[in-house]
């Protein structure tokens, strides 16, 4: 009989903003949590507003909620009043996270600083749980493939069929066999969109029954976005690399303008180079 590990129970850190839209972001955050078999920890920041009662009833729903979604699911409530990120970055010191839930207030640069920070997925709950794909977005950088990894895990674990989607754009360079740099689509050159299609058909066989898209658009995003819209999707996964202040200089990156424009959920995998 192998014994099991000791230690605390891996959490799903829930951080909400002054009790906001707390519902939504508290279903996904036990669901995972349930399917994973984590504690749900709660990072409530309190507004100045809100008196100690409010506070308490805001608790007692949560309890309540949880209960009612998940009984044997522990649940765990820690109120602050300011700095949600550092509180974030000091609980998962000491304990280990697998997965941090934002509400739908979230904002782009926040949510990927704290995925940053964490080294965790990072999910923003924008719409209750349903019966849509997840649909995974992905540059090809590395050659691990750390989004598509990390989706193909989280679609096992929530029991959900995925997409697997890769952009290249129409300024994308690749090399024909003889080292000189084409443009897609030039005549008689090498298409970087078969190429890449081709790799993630093989990925997308080697994970299972999984859909595969390759497009070329100027616009990663709005293309990332009219998918999602296709194919009804409940999770968009995307990675977010840290980056340089010489790349911030050419604006917000993709996670970021992601996040402020789907409706949908979205999960930001963090990726580091390769």
């Amino acid at each position: 009989m192998t014994s099991k590990p000791t230690g605390p129970p891996p959490i799903v850190l829930l951080l909400l903003d002054r009790g906001k839209a707390t519902s939504i972001a508290l279903a996904w955050a036990v669901v995972a949590a349930r399917a994973s078999e984590a504690t749900v920890y709660v990072i409530l920041v309190r507004s100045n507003q809100l008196r100690d009662d409010d506070v308490s009833v805001v608790i007692n729903r949560m309890r309540a909620r949880s209960a009612e979604l998940s009984p044997g699911t522990q649940l765990h409530v820690e109120i602050v009043t300011t700095g949600m990120r550092s509180q974030a970055v000091r609980v998962a010191r000491t304990r280990r996270v697998d997965l941090a839930v934002l509400s739908t207030a979230a904002r782009g640069e926040e949510a990927t600083a704290i995925a940053e920070e964490l080294q965790v997925p990072v999910l923003i709950a924008r719409a209750a749980h349903a019966e849509g794909p997840i649909v995974a977005a992905t540059d090809l950088r590395r050659p691990d493939y750390p989004v598509l990894s990390a989706s193909s895990a989280f679609a096992r674990l929530l029991r959900k069929p995925l997409t697997f989607f890769h952009n290249v754009t129409p300024m994308s360079i690749t090399l024909n066999p003889l080292g000189a740099p084409s443009y897609i689509g030039a005549s008689g050159m090498i298409d970087e969109s078969t190429v890449n299609a081709s790799r993630l058909r093989m990925l997308a066989d080697a994970a299972g029954d999984v859909e595969v898209i390759v497009s070329t658009s100027c616009s990663t995003v709005d293309t990332i976005l009219r998918i999602a819209q296709d194919r009804n999707a409940d999770i968009v996964t995307v990675g977010h690399r840290r980056r340089s202040w010489f790349g911030r200089m050419f604006g917000r990156h993709v996670p970021a303008q992601l996040v402020d424009r789907c409706l949908r959920n979205v999960l930001i995998i963090p990726v580091g180079e390769r």
